[in-house]
């Protein structure tokens, strides 16, 4: 039988159900075979003859379309690693990469070009390349053969380290859960969790008990309605010692990545990885990262500790008069009886008013309100998994992408939510595929629909802005498509989008009576201060962690300690680093860019106010037309002033977080 893999740029599907694991390694060997061809005929062209950018970027088309498909599948999907033969294709994939960028002859026909005859995205796409030449240490025909021999080396075991990371991650996910037997725990669980817990209690083989493991939605749920601080501390614990040692250590494997990083660094003349990845950034440089998170931990602190006040009188006074503190195992259990007392508002009789269904055409309804596009639910044989759905988007009655939701946790998939190109549009100029990838609670019974919370309804709205950005591209080259921007603008779209998700008028499409519609929204910033000093502290971490301060003498836990500014305190055992994918990521690499959320989110709120006041479809018009269709041809800076007329401002992002009056 014919490998699936080696068809994909003819077919409008990925044939998942078709692709078998043993596919993948002879498709790369194969794929990589006909870019190598393809470039050395390129390379052997005439001088006279202009270097095409065009045909070198669609040289490799196929290659990139299998490793799209390899990575998502790694992560969304069980795969026999053995079978798949992960590090061979690791290695390939590494050392194909470093080969392109330390070509000397490619190199030469990039220098040839004439950047002043190249039109706008000729010289974006020529600019990207030559970025990856610097990344790989190709500085022309006098660059030091050592230096590059031990950059080739770096990358391909960077690639395996962080290969190893992320399973042991996935592992050590899966491997912990608690069975909790005494019924007086279980009081405060609304009723749907007790029987999807218990249901995975019997999976376990437990004759009794309710069973909830470390999977998002699980632990969650168990962190807000068990009335038993010991097994709350305890599953914190479990949750934020991952890694940390055991079966599943990433201890020596984190600490080998950043070292490996700072050597690459430094190989490339920058004083430290923090330095080389912002030279690429809107933020440029580490105190202009620095000044932004002093300036909000401040503001987030102030608030704070008017926060903590309120919440331990609120339990003093009605829950527990003899708890003196509080800790961060508490806070969602707390904050729960909190909502309840203030608000009258339970969280889990909230996802009433939110099935997936309605969600996601409330959505829908918006995004065609605004760009003239609609969805269509299709039927496809060829899904990984029987729980995806997949949508036809159209315009005008053209078929523009499918968008994918995937949308529930399963063994061995990776946690959090995120959106993946499938397939790009540039590759043979087919409709994008875009995938919404999530771990909300999944129904107990097949034949019932999923009831969203508010922060998982908020979730698909927030994804569906990357949706948009890869769909309404319109850039002709893949270095400048999908999500090839700068990386601290690369959440600007989604976390746009979630804006609309707590106006008045779309709560109201919900069917929400409207005294419930106003406690919603002051539900929006309630304790977020918490939140965002949590976040803050983790943009701390990342940025320290690749600054020249950390060396790997040194013990993980302490030094990660020294940088946090919380009001609780530190669980000893517990750390950050050992699992936080972000930073340690095959696919989406946030190292020192875990700041781009902040960063983004600050621009995107400001690009909000254009979209009150009944402006929002002309405004949608020129957000299409200068961001979500312009991809990585300019600046975000430049491509914000053209959208808005001035620069950005961080005032509305202020007073949305309640940090300003």
């Amino acid at each position: 039988m014919e490998n699936p893999l080696l068809n994909l740029l003819n077919l409008e599907f990925i044939p998942y159900s078709q692709i078998k694991n043993s596919d993948y390694l002879p498709a790369f060997e194969y794929a990589i075979s006909k870019a190598n061809e393809s470039i050395s005929e390129l390379i052997s062209q005439p001088n006279e003859i202009k270097f095409d950018l065009k045909k070198f970027e669609t040289s490799t088309d196929l290659y990139d379309q299998i490793k799209t498909v390899y990575n998502n599948k790694r992560r969304v999907n069980s795969l026999d690693e053995e079978q798949l033969q992960t590090e061979k294709i690791n290695d390939l994939i590494s050392k194909f990469e470093s080969s392109i960028y330390m070509n000397k002859e490619l190199y030469s026909k990039f220098e040839s070009l004439d950047i002043n005859s190249l039109n706008q995205q000729e010289k974006a796409a020529y600019n990207y390349h030559m970025r990856k030449f610097l990344e790989n240490g190709y500085r022309g025909v006098n660059s030091d053969t050592k230096i590059l021999d031990r950059i080739k080396e770096i990358n391909s075991a960077l690639s395996n380290l962080i290969s190893e990371y992320e399973k042991n991650l996935v592992k050590a996910t899966d491997a912990f859960h608690i069975n909790i037997t005494d019924e007086n725990d279980m009081k405060d669980f609304p009723e749907k969790i007790k029987i999807s817990s218990r249901k995975l209690s019997q999976e376990k083989g437990y004759d009794t008990g309710y069973c909830f493991s470390l999977q998002g939605p699980s632990y969650s749920s168990l962190m807000m309605y068990c009335s038993n601080q010991d097994i709350r501390k305890k599953m914190f614990y479990e949750m934020n010692h991952k890694c940390n040692g055991g079966d599943f250590s990433n201890i020596e494997i984190m600490k080998k990545i950043l070292e490996l990083r700072k050597e690459k660094a430094k190989l490339l003349g920058f004083k430290s990885y923090n330095e080389f990845v912002l030279s690429n950034r809107m933020a440029k440089e580490e105190k202009n990262v620095y000044n932004l998170l002093d300036m909000i931990r401040e503001k987030a602190l102030i608030k704070a500790k008017k926060d903590y006040n309120e919440l331990l009188n609120f339990v003093q006074n009605n829950v527990d008069k003899n708890i003196t503190k509080l800790q961060r195992w508490d806070l969602s259990y707390y904050i729960e009886k909190y909502k309840k007392y203030k608000f009258n508002i339970n969280s889990e009789e909230l996802r009433k008013y939110f099935p997936l269904s309605k969600v996601t055409k409330i959505l829908f309804d918006l995004i065609e309100h605004l760009y003239g596009i609609n969805y269509t639910l299709v039927e496809n044989e060829h899904l990984y998994h029987p729980d995806i759905k997949i949508y036809k988007m159209q315009k005008n009655n053209k078929t523009i992408g499918y968008f994918y939701l995937d949308l529930y946790p399963r063994k061995e998939k990776t946690m959090g939510g995120w959106v993946y190109p499938l397939k790009p549009r540039v590759i043979n100029n087919t409709p994008p595929i875009v995938g919404i990838i999530a771990n909300n609670r999944k129904p107990v019974n097949d034949n019932e629909e999923a009831l969203l919370s508010l922060g998982e309804s908020e979730t698909v709205f927030h994804e569906s802005g990357h949706s948009l950005h890869i769909t309404l591209n319109e850039m002709d080259y893949k270095s400048i498509s999908d999500l090839n921007v700068l990386w601290d603008f690369v959440e600007c779209p989604s976390q746009f989008m979630e804006n609309f998700f707590y106006e008045k008028n779309i709560l109201q499409k919900f069917d929400i009576p409207e005294d419930l519609i106003e406690k919603i929204k002051k539900l929006k910033n309630l304790f977020e201060s918490f939140w965002e000093l949590s976040y803050i502290n983790r943009c701390y971490v990342d940025m320290k962690l690749h600054s020249n301060e950390f060396d790997s003498t040194m013990d993980v836990e302490e030094f990660e300690n020294k940088f946090k500014v919380d009001l609780f305190d530190n669980m000893k055992g517990t750390t950050l680093s050992l699992f936080f994918s972000h930073l340690f990521n095959a696919t989406w690499d946030y190292s020192c860019g875990y700041y781009s959320y902040l960063w983004a989110e600050i621009i995107a709120c400001d690009a909000y106010e254009e979209f009150k006041d009944g402006k929002e479809v002309e405004a949608a018009e020129r957000f299409r037309k200068y961001i979500l269709s312009q991809g990585g041809v300019e600046d975000p800076n430049i491509l914000f002033k053209k959208f808005k007329g001035k620069d950005f401002s961080i005032e509305p992002f202020l007073k949305s977080k309640g940090l300003i009056d």
